[in-house]
């Protein structure tokens, strides 16, 4: 799921341990007209400025409204870095160069909060801008759904289309639409889209019988046989219960935990996969922030795998109107790059779940 503080995102997990998601409300935009152009060879990729303006006369004016989405986003932000673990804002003008210089790019989300996807858009169109092929690997799609994705890629089609062939919202995310400037961007730079998570059935057994359910080559590259370091695994029991708002068992937690370190870790592999197939192409992760994360998550991973690969970490987080340094700060040491947006406009996720548990 990634990362949920206690009164926000977006409940998502079904490994039988907890009850399902709550439905979110869908922020509707009409991307019926938004199309992906059929992938012309992997060995003959147009040149991104020239492959967006086909993509523009294709579409007309309706897909000049994902840049100005975009840019609105940033002018609502701010983008942090970090010195001497102080907070420092820096301009949408040097993340892009921080982009620029980095071969993986990690870009972890609110699942359900809109500005972090036109945020996302930004990042993925920066990746591209001086022509270096660019691979995305979605936690939102598990590795049984490729040749699907492939599928569609080749053939061409709407975000709508693309949605429902992944089965996007049946599989439990939020509407697509939230996604379609994102979705948008990576279509237009004809990126290859590549599927991160594992299959449902592989979660669901390591959910009920720990991390011996494993798989092996998961387990041994990523030592997830090893005990986790106590501080670390204090945290992220935290963020577990957090992010169920504290209504789950404490003995379901350690379960929780071993799901998120698989997930990372398959994330992980994908990232790492997609770079030693294609080491001129740029890869960026779209997930959950608390996947991404330098200090547990996937940036940790693989950094201790392969420490010499740029990899810049970008936290999409939700901060107050002032976007004052202090939610900034919260982040010195999880990620390269806190961006925080204004929150998602939601109820209350806690509540609903107080209501379907009975509490």
């Amino acid at each position: 799921m990634g990362n949920a503080p206690r009164n926000a995102p977006y409940l998502r997990w079904s490994v039988d341990l907890t009850v399902a998601p709550a439905k979110r409300p869908a922020l509707r935009i009409d991307v019926s007209a938004f199309k992906v152009l059929p992938r012309i060879s992997r060995g003959c990729r147009m040149r991104g400025a020239l492959h967006a303006t086909v993509v523009a006369a294709m579409l007309g004016p309706a897909s000049l409204s994902s840049d100005a989405i975009a840019s609105d986003a940033i002018r609502q932000s701010q983008i942090f870095t970090f010195q001497a673990d102080q907070p420092k804002t820096i301009s949408e003008e040097a993340l892009a160069s921080k982009v620029r210089r980095s071969d993986l790019i990690l870009a972890g989300e609110v699942h359900d909060n809109p500005h972090h996807h036109r945020a996302q858009a930004s990042i993925v169109r920066w990746a591209a801008s001086d022509d270096r092929p660019v691979i995305v690997v979605f936690e939102m799609l598990n590795r049984e759904q490729q040749s699907t994705v492939d599928e569609f890629v080749a053939n061409g089609g709407s975000v709508r289309e693309f949605a429902r062939a992944v089965s996007w919202e049946e599989r439990g995310w939020p509407s697509a639409t939230l996604y379609q400037p994102l979705l948008e961007a990576v279509f237009a730079v004809n990126a290859e889209i590549v599927a991160g998570d594992l299959p449902q059935q592989v979660v669901r057994n390591v959910g009920q019988g720990g991390l011996d359910a494993a798989p092996a080559t998961l387990v041994k590259r990523f030592a997830l046989d090893r005990a986790l370091d106590p501080g670390i695994a204090t945290t992220m029991r935290t963020i577990q219960d957090n992010a169920h708002c504290g209504l789950i068992p404490e003995d379901t937690l350690p379960r929780m935990v071993n799901v998120q370190r698989l997930r990372d870790a398959a994330l992980a592999e994908a990232v790492l996969e997609a770079h030693a197939r294609n080491p001129d192409a740029r890869i960026v992760l779209i997930a959950g922030s608390g996947h991404v994360r330098e200090d547990h998550g996937v940036a940790a991973l693989i950094r201790a795998v392969t420490p010499n690969t740029a990899t810049l970490t970008v936290g999409l987080i939700e901060g107050s109107s002032e976007f004052d340094s202090s939610t900034a700060s919260r982040s010195r040491k999880k990620f390269d790059v806190a961006w925080v947006t204004p929150p998602a406009e939601r109820p209350d996720p806690c509540e609903k779940l107080r209501q379907h548990r009975g509490t």
